[in-house]
């Protein structure tokens, strides 16, 4: 027999999935590593094999590609050829939804009203960077990971090692989460055991040892926190960051309240994830998620009575909110972050040769031109290009001090930017966004 308990729950989970679709529906615009993902998912797709060396550039062609992203990107071109841009946004809709499913389990406790907060707390951290991009995999194993660890499934852990580290380079980050947790387990001895199976596993991809240190290579790489974006420490004043420290303050208050109840195993891995957070843009979702069970108790202890009714009011207000989404099942291409009247000029003379670019826009150039134009640099970063040849590109774009690459062509850079024009270079297309200079 249905108790009034078991509707409340149903009702509940019924909401946050409907407000959690609406929610993932609410922003569909592209990001700058989108059509790569989607390119090289076709190139892998469509010759059945992993490209060693790069040959979408003319100026790393035939070095090392190291691509820890390869079976995301399989995952993304099967999608996007069958239902184009749309298929991405279920893609993602769906991820986000497992995300959600494997969330709601870890912070879920009796207090009902407590879960849901801290539930939309954690969501509403990570939405930000729910992008199309193989990241938001990391996100979802993460909350399988800590479920797991959670209801005691071992077995499953080092299957999940093996899909992940071929899916994106955050396999790491939940080997240090697992390494930890088994430090201040009971069951250390078995937790160690499943956590050198996983490592050892992890091995079992396409570049072998090697996939780790290009990823350490990256990570410890001194331009990468200088030239991207996302590995940058956050800003107080940015208002995608605005669930994040709101999180911060509240995790904050309840750990300082509850500071001689809490566990060290409780609150060692939030912490660890905190404080990377403040180093690194992308580490923000990752603590954000690592907080949810330390969250959830929190919020466990809490007044039921009182907060059933707080809760009440903000379904209202977000439900609200909600109807007043408009889905977006297109993508959005922003037309002043990317140059897509001079790709489009480009098309019309039928140009072919070697294009030097902003960072941003090699990925886009790519997918719209390759093989009739090849880029200088892309997101691909140091997976491909060396570290020197990166700062050249980046001193040329920003203070001129640089060295334009041999072969060039062609250089396409935002229209404000100042660059030494030389007299060899012919302005040929002009808009708000991009200027193109063909090279004598």
């Amino acid at each position: 027999m249905t108790t009034l308990k078991d509707k409340k729950h149903f009702a509940v989970a019924l909401w946050l999935f409907l407000f959690s679709v609406s929610v993932f529906l609410s922003f569909s615009m592209a990001d700058p590593d989108y059509w790569g993902h989607i390119k090289f998912g076709q190139t892998i797709y469509e010759t059945n094999s992993i490209p060693k060396t790069d040959n979408f550039s003319y100026t790393a062609s035939g070095l090392k590609w190291l691509n820890h992203e390869w079976l995301s990107e399989v995952i993304f071109w099967i999608f996007y050829k069958n239902f184009s841009d749309s298929g991405m946004i279920f893609l993602r809709l769906v991820a986000g939804l497992f995300f959600c499913f494997f969330l709601y389990k870890i912070v879920k406790t009796e207090n009902l009203s407590g879960s849901v907060i801290a539930y939309l707390l954690v969501l509403f951290t990570v939405m930000p960077f729910w992008h199309f991009r193989p990241q938001i995999f990391t996100f979802l194993f993460f909350a399988i990971l800590i479920y797991l660890l959670k209801i005691k499934k071992l077995l499953f852990i080092p299957m999940l090692f093996i899909f992940w580290a071929n899916i994106h380079g955050g396999f790491i980050a939940g080997l240090v989460y697992l390494f930890v947790f088994a430090i201040f387990s009971s069951e250390k001895i078995k937790l160690f055991l499943f956590f050198i199976v996983s490592v050892i596993i992890t091995f079992l991809n396409p570049y072998g040892f090697e996939l780790w240190f290009g990823i350490f290579k990256a990570f410890f790489n001194p331009l990468t926190r200088s030239y991207i974006t996302d590995w940058r420490p956050p800003h107080f004043f940015d208002i995608d960051f605005a669930g994040y420290w709101g999180l911060i303050s509240i995790f904050a208050y309840f750990t300082v309240k509850n500071i001689k109840k809490i566990r060290l195993a409780e609150i060692i891995l939030p912490v660890l994830f905190l404080f990377l957070s403040f180093t690194s843009i992308r580490h923000i979702p990752i603590f954000a998620i690592v907080s949810a069970p330390l969250l959830g108790n929190y919020f466990a202890n809490l007044p039921s009575r009182v907060y059933s009714k707080a809760v009440l009011i903000i379904a209202v207000i977000l439900t609200f909110l909600a109807v007043n989404f408009k889905p977006k099942i297109k993508l959005e291409v922003d037309k002043y972050a990317y140059p897509v009247g001079a790709v489009e000029y480009l098309k019309k003379i039928n140009f072919s040769g070697n294009v030097f670019c902003e960072f941003d826009w090699g990925e886009y150039i790519i997918f719209h031109l390759y093989p009739q134009v090849k880029i200088s640099f892309d997101g691909r970063y140091d997976t491909v290009y060396p570290a020197n040849f990166i700062k050249n590109s980046f001193e040329f774009l920003n203070s001129s001090k640089g060295v334009l690459p041999k072969n060039t062509n062609a250089v396409l850079v935002y229209s404000n930017r100042s660059i030494p024009v030389k007299s060899a270079w012919e302005k040929i297309y002009s808009d708000g966004t991009a200027a193109l200079y063909k090279i004598r």
